[in-house]
């Protein structure tokens, strides 16, 4: 798929794929389409205008709720933006119990929840279903919190926590 053109952002909050934009004097814009129509609007109109780089063109497919065909462009660039996505979403949720501020960074720790004994006291028994965690807020405070192992793999993946 060849991406190339703009994706412009308007006012309102919507965006659409264009091959390309022009100004008119200081209040027009002229936004020309893929299929080589054009739209001419008043300059206040559009938010602003990027590249339609394959990275930026798989978010904005994403935001559209356009999943099957950013999947075929990259999918593992896809999954990457989502589990982000997802990442950020949680994070947010996370707060410092010292400041309130919510966590900006998260790496996985060494798993070591006992529940109890099991084998006549032989062995630990770990529980698989939380994964401790440590976070830090943007004020430097970190604390420790368990989050659901599925929730875990999705938003740390393999590579153990990343900073924003």
């Amino acid at each position: 798929m060849d991406i190339s053109g703009e994706i412009v952002y308007l006012s309102n909050g919507q965006s659409l794929f264009a091959k390309a934009h022009r100004v008119e004097g200081d209040s027009v814009i002229v936004i020309i389409l893929q299929d080589g129509g054009e739209i001419t609007a008043p300059r206040s109109l559009v938010a602003a205008t990027v590249p339609a780089t394959r990275r930026n063109y798989i978010v904005e497919l994403i935001t559209k709720g356009r999943m099957q065909e950013a999947m075929e462009i990259d999918t593992v660039y896809t999954a990457y933006v989502c589990a982000e996505s997802l990442r950020s979403d949680y994070m947010k949720e996370m707060k410092c119990p010292e400041c309130g501020e919510p966590a900006v960074s998260i790496k996985r720790l060494p798993r070591g929840i006992t529940k109890g004994i099991e084998n006549g006291g032989l062995l630990p028994s770990i529980d698989y279903s939380q994964q401790p965690v440590e976070c830090t807020c943007k004020n430097g405070h970190s604390w420790e919190e368990l989050i659901p192992s599925e929730i875990a793999a999705r938003i740390l993946g393999d590579c153990g926590g990343l900073n924003r």
